[in-house]
Formats: C-alpha cells, structure tokens, sequence
C-alpha cells in the first residue's frame, strides 16, 4: 500500500484539531488513506455511509446489546472524518456536502442518544432518556455557541490575519503563558484547548454504553458546560473593551 505523501496529507487535514484526533484518529486513517482514495468513494457517500451507522448504533441500545453499541460508537467518529479528508484532498469541498455532513450528524447523534437513554433507563438508570435528550440538546447549543462566535471573530477582530499574528509575536518579546501555549499546540495541528466536543461525545456514548452507567453521560455534560462556559468567558473578556464602546 502506498504512503500519502506529507505535503498532501497536511492538505487533507483540517488546519487544526483535537490532541485525540491528531495524535490517535488521523495516524491510522493515513495508512488507509491511498486505498480510500482508489476506490473512488466520494465525500458525500461517506457521509450517508456513517448516517447508516448512526442508525445501527441506535439499533444496537435499542436491542440491549450497549456495550456492542458504545464500541461501534467509536467507528462513527473514524468514518465522520474520513469524508472532510477526501473533499479537501480532492478540493471538492461544498455548500452541500458540509450541509448534508451537520445535518445527518445531528439527526443521527439525536437517535442515538433517545436509544442511548432508553437503554440506560432499561438497566436501572432513573430519567435515562430526558438525561440522555437533555445531553443532545446541550449539545447542539454548544455547537450554535461555537459557530456564533466564529462568525462574529473576524467582524470583531478585523486585523488577526495569521501574517499579522506572526508579526505580533516578533514584536513582542514576552509571550504570555497562554499565548506562548497556543503557538505550540498550533504548530503541532492541535488546538490549544486539546479537546472539544466529540471527546465529550465518546465519553457519553461510548463509555455510557460500554460500562451501562448514566454516570458518563453526566460526567461529559459537566465537563461540556464547563469547558464551554469558560471559553466564552475567555473570548468575551479580550473583546469586552469592544461591546462598552458599542455601548456608549
């Protein structure tokens, strides 16, 4: 099997991601990649490929068999980043493919945890489904928190280009501590928060699933409120000098 090139791997890469994805997820989709690639699968049929396995992994809660279902889980997540690998390698990124990929994953992730709650509610666990609904739902808000800001960042900070970044940084001699941090985990492709919300995901489905315990879907609630919550905190606060001008 032959090995995909750097240059063009770091093409079919997004710019970057998680420390799980980067460092255990992408690794091994690469010495595959070549082979995806002749096959001729196209972006969007990967897609609806990994919509299937939402509906087999709800299947499987549905059925009692969580411990299959939370294993399974952790295909859905290798599969949902193979189809944005193909379409920025092969620059056929679209409108519709990135609608049809959000669209079949939050419809799929929704079925999964009405399953995922119903299975836990069935081995002992109180409000398992509201639980378990009540996770999605967070979820998704999460994901809307996430997408706002990003399109109001550029608005509000006009002037961070990354040549203006990298210019910033020659000037100034003292990097701070967070600062200094994200230039390293940005040279390494990572974000600088190292996790985001398909970490949370794993912890609520795959190990909710696997030990048959609630106790990790709540655990992954926690933790997506906590981490949300702070890194609003953190991009309102550096911005905050702008919304008392808009103000006055």
């Amino acid at each position: 099997m032959s090995r995909i090139k750097d240059e063009d791997w770091r093409r079919a890469c997004k710019k970057h991601d998680t420390l799980y994805t980067v460092c255990v997820i992408d690794p091994v989709i690469r010495i595959f990649f070549p082979a995806i690639l002749k096959s001729g699968v196209t972006p969007n049929q990967v897609t609806l490929l990994n919509f299937f396995n939402c509906m087999i992994i709800s299947a499987l809660f549905l059925s009692g068999h969580g411990m299959i279902a939370g294993f399974w889980f952790i295909s859905w997540y290798w599969i949902d980043c193979i189809d944005g690998k193909i379409a920025r390698y092969r620059e056929q990124a679209s409108y519709f493919g990135s609608w049809l990929d959000q669209t079949t994953d939050h419809i799929g992730m929704g079925f999964i945890f009405l399953a995922e709650g119903y299975y836990l509610q069935s081995q002992g666990a109180d409000y398992g489904v509201l639980i378990g609904l009540g996770f999605y739902s967070l979820w998704l808000l999460t994901l809307t928190n996430d997408l706002h800001l990003n399109r109001i960042r550029p608005i509000l900070d006009p002037g961070s280009s990354d040549s203006k970044s990298s210019q910033n940084k020659e000037e100034n001699k003292e990097e701070s501590f967070f600062a200094r941090w994200k230039r390293i985990t940005g040279e390494r492709r990572i974000i600088a928060t190292l996790v985001h919300d398909v970490e949370n995901l794993h912890v609520a489905v795959a190990l909710g699933g696997i030990f048959a315990e609630i106790r990790f879907v709540l655990l992954a609630t926690a933790i997506m409120v906590l981490q949300k919550s702070v890194s609003s905190m953190i991009f309102w606060k550096k911005r905050w000098h702008l919304v008392t001008q808009n103000a006055n």
